[in-house]
């Protein structure tokens, strides 16, 4: 649910983990809402969801800008029917909906979408536009054996970025410190409880969603 404030404001969402292993996918994200009052950004509500869950195959988040009013789940609108849409569906509605898009200052914002390829691999796919290029930008996480059995996606306030291999590193012993998924989970909600503690756009209430 997005809060509803005055008209032409911006909106920030600002924490998503996202992990895939060789069997699942799962994303954890804060639910706090800012919006911008001159220079600063004022915590609107701590109860806005940032992570979907489309079907049983695909996850869907969003974090950065968004004008108030603006539903996070807009690129997928192209598919009336979300069962059928696959994470390639999914990746190529965000790379379409950036580019019609792309002049709109509340693009400045990270998309990830995770699940399992149409070759049975789960995977993240971090998507946001580049502002001197006009250009979407993608990364793709993803289990690399022997090297790792996981890929971890961060999106976070731009100005914690010098600090992402910290909390991609912190993510990494969550994973290898868990016998289960929900340990792991909750171990990882800890890393967003970190990210927090460093930024007040985020919040220290989380949700979590997997697919398998």
């Amino acid at each position: 649910m997005l809060c509803e404030i005055t008209d032409g404001e911006l909106n920030r969402m600002s924490a998503i983990i996202g992990i895939c292993g060789e069997n699942f996918c799962s994303f954890v994200a804060d639910t706090r809402l800012t919006h911008n009052s001159g220079d600063e950004y004022i915590v609107a509500n701590d109860t806005t969801q940032k992570i979907f869950k489309v079907n049983d195959h695909v996850l869907f988040g969003m974090t950065g800008l968004f004008k108030t009013g603006e539903e996070i789940l807009v690129p997928l609108d192209i598919y009336p029917d979300k069962d059928v849409v696959t994470l390639r569906m999914a990746y190529k509605a965000v790379l379409g909906y950036l580019e019609k898009n792309k002049y709109k200052i509340s693009l400045m914002r990270n998309y990830l979408i995770g699940g399992k390829d149409n070759k049975g691999r789960f995977c993240i796919y971090e998507v946001h536009m580049n502002f001197e290029t006009y250009k979407a930008e993608t990364v793709l996480r993803m289990p690399e054996p022997p090297v790792t059995s996981y890929g971890i996606s961060c999106a976070i306030p731009p100005e914690l970025h010098d600090r992402k291999n910290e909390f991609l590193d912190m993510t990494g012993d969550c994973i290898t410190s868990s016998g289960e998924l929900g340990e792991m989970l909750q171990k990882v909600a800890g890393v967003i409880g970190k990210i927090a503690d460093a930024d007040g756009t985020v919040g220290r209430t989380v949700t979590a969603l997997s697919v398998f």
